[in-house]
């Protein structure tokens, strides 16, 4: 083939799902990479070129519009196409233009491109995509990995002749000059090309400067595996990675020509991939190895023929062919040729003996916990607004749940949960205030609910109507906050029933000077002292555990702190932080419902009153099915 064949091959992008390896940069990779691309693309592969695709689409305005993530399994090659391939192919391919065409920069990411392309033209409208990269950074968990990626690029500029004479001279060079004025500085990490494409590595949460030569910034900034096992275990190093992400890394880019392509697995539940499935300002993929769905039934299969006991199953004749049934009966596996349903299970089996079930779907599934072990789903949690009134020495609650407002008593309480210390590794002070609510659904076209007697009894719901935490003071004091004047605004705002204070050890000490406070305000408010003895984790988990699985649901505001509440409460026992599942489990330990009220229980005694039709026959069709259980 001629110069002229070969680039116009690495620049057409216009093909559909059945011929994934005639797209451009995989093309590319396999007529000058095969030992590194040796084996045959998957979908993965395209549906990440699909990707790419749409950040570099012309008619994406600014950076905002430009900013990408990639959840994937591990050993798909992500890691060879985001640090090696995607960014090999800009530097050679700088100046040319990609021809691609509308409905693959508009494949919707929720559809499969087999089927998303099935019902569109794929001769609609080309669009061509001018490849301009002055700035490339390439991220990694160390400075070491991206020194690394850094150095197998330049290898390839400096070593590889055969590209220099298609695509022409690219062979790194000298920084003339940094920031910091220095002359000709060959860093490790740095290099700029014969045609002024720098080229940088560095470590997540390093410093990123926004101008090395020429005064450009970033134009594509790749994140590849940024989290490990040890840096998710603290709760302040995934902050300072999310600060570094947010705050270094996007504000380092070009405003108008940046783009950034984030790509990871799910180590933890508390990532920055909770941001980017909220913002409306990241678009993304998320592959699994497998679906839940046929790794469940996969493992039943195993199961029924006793493969997680026996020794021989993986190498039994009759058990591979079943295996083999089951697989070609499977639509959602990503990577047949590579991974296939015996390795997967194979490595199901491995880690579920090792008691690290959890390790196989963070890395393969992209769940942070195992169905299997999780003890609460985040549906336990519902957000919706809520209403509380005085009537009288009594609360009343009000709220939208599921289509329906509720509303009854409450009985209010706080507690506080105070930190060791101010240190910012240390546990924050946390302070709640809620209580268990009886509650009957206000039915539209009903006056008087109570005259329902059938359902007396009403439904109970944990209501969390307040949630503060961080560094405190006991009163406050400059910048800190008090916790004592914290309480006394909870005090104030509701009838308090009783504030409960953990009181071990040192924090016996809160406990009287807040009492004191209190005292001095001539509030009424009981205080009360919890003392508490064994594993904490397990107290927590046995208190709170019960009431989310029996009652499954809280009603609760909407704030950033309950997602940390249900954080700590899935990896309560492994993580390095629980105080806001612990002030929630001292909240709610042994609390009861109000009683049932009075006009609504001297109803039942009257003849007559009651209709014959019950609650659930008047309501059937406006009530959730799903909730009629919760009605006693």
């Amino acid at each position: 083939m001629t110069n002229e064949e070969i680039i116009k091959l690495c620049i057409n992008h216009t093909a559909t799902p059945d011929r994934i390896e005639d797209l451009g940069i995989l093309k590319f990779g396999k007529l000058f990479f095969r030992e590194r691309f040796s084996q045959k693309y998957s979908m993965i592969h395209y549906k990440m070129i699909l990707l790419l695709l749409k950040l570099l689409d012309p008619r994406r305005a600014n950076a905002m519009d430009k900013q990408a993530y990639f959840l994937v399994h591990r050993m798909a090659a992500k890691t060879s196409i985001s640090t090696f391939l995607v960014p090999t192919f800009l530097i050679f391919l700088r100046g040319h233009t990609i021809i691609t065409s509308e409905h693959m920069l508009d494949w919707d990411m929720k559809t499969e491109p087999s089927k998303w392309f099935k019902d569109h033209d794929p001769t609609d409208k080309i669009i061509e995509v001018p490849i301009n990269e002055d700035f490339i950074i390439i991220a990694s968990e160390t400075a070491s990995s991206s020194e690394e990626f850094v150095n197998n690029i330049r290898n390839i500029l400096n070593t590889n002749k055969n590209l220099m004479n298609i695509f022409g001279e690219k062979s790194p060079k000298y920084i003339e000059a940094d920031d910091r004025g220095e002359d000709k500085i060959w860093r490790r990490n740095t290099f700029i090309t014969a045609d002024n494409t720098i080229i940088r590595g560095v470590g997540v949460g390093q410093q990123l400067r926004g101008r090395i030569v020429g005064g450009r910034r970033p134009s594509f900034i790749i994140i590849d595996d940024m989290y490990s096992e040890n840096n998710v275990k603290s709760e302040q190093s995934r902050e300072n990675l999310s600060r570094w992400l947010f705050n270094a890394a996007v504000n380092s880019l070009d405003m108008e020509r940046g783009k950034m392509l984030w790509l990871g697995t799910l180590l933890h539940p508390d990532t920055v991939v909770k941001s980017f499935r909220r913002s409306e300002f990241w678009f993304g993929l998320e592959i699994p190895i497998i679906s839940t769905k046929e790794l469940s039934e996969a493992v039943l299969y195993v199961k029924e023929q006793k493969g997680f006991e026996r020794q021989d199953f993986f190498t039994n004749k009759e058990a591979m062919l079943g295996l083999k049934k089951l697989e070609d009966k499977f639509t959602t596996m990503s990577w047949k040729e590579k991974h296939n349903l015996r390795l997967i299970l194979m490595k199901y089996k491995e880690l579920m003996v090792n008691n690290r079930l959890n390790y196989f779907y963070q890395e393969f599934m992209n769940e942070a916990l195992a169905p299997e072990v999780k003890l609460i789903q985040p549906e336990a949690f519902y957000r919706t607004d809520i209403t509380v009134k005085k009537k009288g020495l009594k609360q009343i609650v009000s709220f939208e749940y599921e289509g329906l407002k509720w509303e009854g008593e409450i009985i209010v309480y706080a507690a506080l949960d105070p930190a060791s210390s101010i240190a910012n590794n240390s546990d924050d002070t946390a302070i709640m205030a809620g209580g268990l609510a009886r509650c009957y659904p206000i039915i539209p076209g009903i006056d008087d609910f109570s005259t329902l007697a059938h359902d007396i009894k009403g439904r109970i719901f944990p209501v969390i109507l307040h949630m503060e935490g961080g560094k405190y003071a006991i009163h406050d004091y400059e910048e800190l906050k008090g916790m004592a004047e914290a309480l006394l605004r909870l005090d104030k705002q509701y009838l308090l029933e009783q504030i409960r204070i953990e009181a071990n050890g040192q924090q016996m000490h809160v406990v009287r000077s807040i009492k004191q406070t209190f005292e001095q305000e001539h509030s009424f408010t009981r205080i009360w002292d919890v003392y508490n003895t064994g594993r904490k984790d397990e107290r927590i988990l046995s208190i709170t555990l019960p009431m989310i699985q029996h009652y499954k649901v809280i009603i609760c505001e909407d704030t950033p702190l309950i997602d940390k509440l249900y954080v700590q409460l899935l990896t309560c026992g492994i993580a390095d932080h629980d105080d806001y599942a612990d002030v929630f489990s001292i909240l709610f330990k042994d609390l009861r419902p109000p009683e049932i009220p009075n006009d609504i229980r001297a109803l039942t005694k009257k003849q007559g009153v009651i209709e014959p039709m019950s609650k659930y026959e008047l309501y059937k069709e406006v009530i959730n099915p799903r909730d009629r259980a919760f009605f006693i």
